[in-house]
């Protein structure tokens, strides 16, 4: 790779000319840290600490606006598309985006989810599971249009949207405030 190609590599990507020196040894690492950095922009081990485990909604509405942010930026969705368009032929790739970014992403939710389940405002059995299904809500059919460059998600439905699945992610995991019925276990009788 050539000096000019690392530096419009590195613009793309979002990230230091340093970074992709650094890790240019192989298309591999330098993949894994371009991804790397583009997940710490929503949400990084040491954000996970500081999130306050008292506060779920504005910690959940703060990394899921993040996500929504990054999931929808140009250069994602390009990668995404090149990433899926690939898959069967370079699946080296398709793991190292997984471990590096959705792997690593669900494992930091994971653990503040936990912390907030310690200091008792929220109810989260099983942290890696609501860790997953708290960012798959952000992609259903806007995604999916998105990807398949149909159409641009407007500002103000991403608001709705983020607001909602705040709302629904605290209806299944927040604590009942005292004396509210507990409902949740009702829908495990369903099933």
């Amino acid at each position: 790779m050539t000096a000019e190609q690392r530096t419009r590599s590195g613009a793309a990507a979002g990230v230091s000319k340093v970074t992709i020196y650094s890790y240019g040894a192989s298309k591999e690492l330098l993949f894994a840290a371009v991804t790397e950095a583009r997940t710490g922009t929503v949400y990084s081990a040491e954000r996970a600490e500081v999130e306050d485990p008292l506060q779920p909604a504005a910690a959940l509405t703060r990394i899921g606006g993040e996500f929504v942010r990054l999931i929808r930026d140009e250069a994602a969705v390009g990668c995404h598309r090149m990433l899926f368009g690939n898959a069967t032929w370079q699946s080296e790739a398709g793991r190292v985006f997984y471990e590096m970014g959705p792997a690593l992403l669900i494992g930091q939710l994971a653990h503040y989810l936990r912390r907030a389940h310690q200091a008792g405002s929220l109810r989260v059995s099983k942290p890696l599971v609501a860790a997953d299904q708290f960012l798959a809500l952000f992609l259903g059919g806007a995604h999916i249009r998105l990807l398949l460059g149909l159409q641009q998600p407007e500002p103000r439905s991403e608001r709705e949207l983020l607001r909602e699945n705040v709302a629904l992610f605290l209806a299944r995991h927040q604590v009942p405030a005292a004396g509210a019925p507990d409902c949740r276990g009702a829908l495990s009788s369903l099933w």
